[in-house]
């Protein structure tokens, strides 16, 4: 379902507020759940606007940018931690892989791992919702 369509030169928090309170008149109640990617304007925007939706971050923009951040012949088995983190049983569990992962390539992929630690909590809110209801 397409609720918006709208053309911008930016995804700055101005713009993308006038769009959700654009949502918000046509009656659009607040979401249960909103996955964004990293855009911090909307980001910021959705925190205004709905701060009780639960944010999900969108995994699938992320590994072309990690993926930048790491040497070619580095990245099969970096990525294989990455998924096997973002699989994890829990938030705990996703946490503690994510630690891992930073401890062991710190060194060596400082810009991979900081962007593992950017939005660290929406990257993992879809376990909670699969532990939780038992379904996601």
């Amino acid at each position: 379902m397409l609720l918006s369509l709208s053309t911008a030169k930016s995804e700055s928090y101005a713009r993308c507020l006038e769009v959700l309170r654009d949502l918000l008149k046509r009656g659009l109640q607040t979401p249960v759940t909103i996955t964004t990617d990293g855009a911090s304007g909307l980001t910021k925007a959705l925190d205004a606007i709905w701060p009780k939706a639960l944010r999900l971050r969108w995994w699938f923009p992320k590994r072309p940018n990690l993926q930048q951040k790491v040497p070619p012949q580095a990245w099969p088995e970096f990525k294989a931690l990455v998924v096997d983190m973002r699989d994890a049983p829990s938030v705990a569990e996703a946490e503690r892989r994510r630690q891992g992962i930073v401890t062991r390539y710190q060194r060596d992929f400082p810009a991979a791992c900081r962007g593992l630690l950017e939005d660290a909590e929406a990257k993992s809110k879809h376990m909670t919702l699969v532990h939780s209801s038992g379904k996601l």
